[in-house]
Order: structure tokens, then sequence, then C-alpha cells
């Protein structure tokens, strides 16, 4: 897990937030809850994943 000083921070909707880590990865924090990625394919993929589930 990052913390989160590591990273820029973006809003997303709702309570997602995007994070992409100084390290070359990124995480999305939905209600507090860390997701890590190590690709931006499966960021994208989770994002459309969350919007169809909504």
């Amino acid at each position: 897990m990052h913390t989160l000083e590591l990273g820029n921070y973006h809003w997303l909707f709702g309570t997602v937030v995007f994070v992409a880590h100084t390290d070359g990865t990124f995480s999305i924090l939905d209600n507090g809850e860390e997701t890590a990625f190590d690709d931006m394919a499966d960021v994208l993929t989770y994002v459309v994943e969350l919007l169809l589930a909504a």
C-alpha cells in the first residue's frame, strides 16, 4: 500500500479518487479502500466496471 503523500490526486466521481504515484504505479481510493495497479489499462478497466455497476 502506498502512503498518500506519494501521488497526485484526481477526483473521479462520488467517493472514487484516482492517484498517480511518483513510482509510476496507480491507485484507486474508493470510500477509503485502496486498490493498487501497476498498469493504466487495469485502472481503466476497473473504472469502467465501477461505472457499469452504478
